[in-house]
């Protein structure tokens, strides 16, 4: 069954379908260079000696997997109904709750912050948060926002080339990124930033300087948008025995009811602190196109 839960959460939920998941472990480890600036041989003479040394640095992250739960009561006499027909219910339920509570920690997750021993955190660390701005109990802070006004080649150039730079200072090459909104904010703001009528009266919509995928999700707050490299989020899900659904009829017995647990391991971050913006696009204007008027004198044709 968690196989299939797995394969509905690929298929139907847009940013999940964007992010790359890998199967992992129960331990992650992530290597990755701290080399800063490029490495870079030198010219000289056949004869000459051999001086430039390089040296490079590797760090490694360590970091577990977090457990994803959720359960729904059913009334034994739902049996009555049929198994197939209860099997499609629960599925559907738990496959809503996994769905939404990864969308959620991709987005907005805090990471792991185990300060506050009443309420530790254990979460992935969504897109948002700020990679050097950490706090043990209350995990990371959220980035600062980018204030975008106009998706103009210029603008979407500016951002864009904020994410073409690594931590490393080495450049790396974009060839498309993500957008993800909220879904009220691409009908009242992105939508009119990127639709536009052409000569022939119809509309074309999502029209941006640059490949560009527009991802909804109700996770991102109103006013705010994610622009990304969307295989610079590493997320890794661990498969085994644990990572099904299971039922107890003792919990609940004297209410006649069976209880249904979807128990999911899994971790995720951004790969680095420049795979990410996060915008304020609460004052992103609408698409207006620019109308050129042309003299009559300056498009004649001169008389052979």
């Amino acid at each position: 069954v968690i196989d299939a839960v797995f394969e509905d959460i690929t298929e139907n939920h847009p940013l999940l379908n964007a992010i790359q998941f890998k199967n992992a472990d129960a331990l992650v480890e992530y290597l990755y260079s701290s080399m800063d600036g490029r490495f870079k041989a030198i010219w000289g003479q056949l004869t000459d000696e051999i001086t430039k040394q390089i040296s490079a640095q590797f760090h490694k992250i360590n970091f577990g997997q977090n457990k994803l739960t959720a359960f729904i009561p059913v009334a034994k006499s739902m049996l009555d109904l049929g198994p197939e027909w209860l099997d499609r219910y629960v599925r559907t339920i738990l496959f809503e709750a996994i769905a939404n509570g990864l969308e959620d920690g991709i987005i907005n997750g805090k990471g792991t912050a185990e300060g506050n021993q009443q309420n530790p955190i254990y979460e992935p660390i969504g897109m948002i948060k700020d990679l050097n701005n950490y706090n043990i109990n209350t995990g990371y802070a959220d980035k600062q926002t980018v204030a975008v006004e106009d998706f103009s080649p210029e603008s979407y150039g500016g951002l864009i080339s904020q994410l073409s730079v690594g931590p490393n200072n080495l450049n790396r090459t974009v060839n498309e990124v993500v957008l993800v909104v909220n879904p009220v904010d691409y009908f009242t703001k992105v939508f009119p930033a990127t639709t536009y009528q052409t000569a022939q009266g119809g509309f074309v919509n999502d029209i941006f300087p640059f490949p560009t995928k527009v991802v909804q999700s109700a996770y991102v707050t109103q006013g705010k948008a994610i622009l990304g490299i969307a295989n610079r989020y590493f997320a890794a899900l661990g498969t085994g025995k644990d990572g099904r659904i299971e039922y107890s009829d003792e919990y609940k017995f004297l209410e006649d009811q069976r209880y249904y647990l979807i128990k999911l391991y899994g971790t995720g971050r951004p790969i680095d602190n420049n795979s990410f913006l996060y915008l304020d696009i609460s004052n992103l204007k609408r698409y207006i196109p620019s109308v050129k008027t042309v003299n009559e004198a300056e498009t004649e044709t001169p008389e052979v």
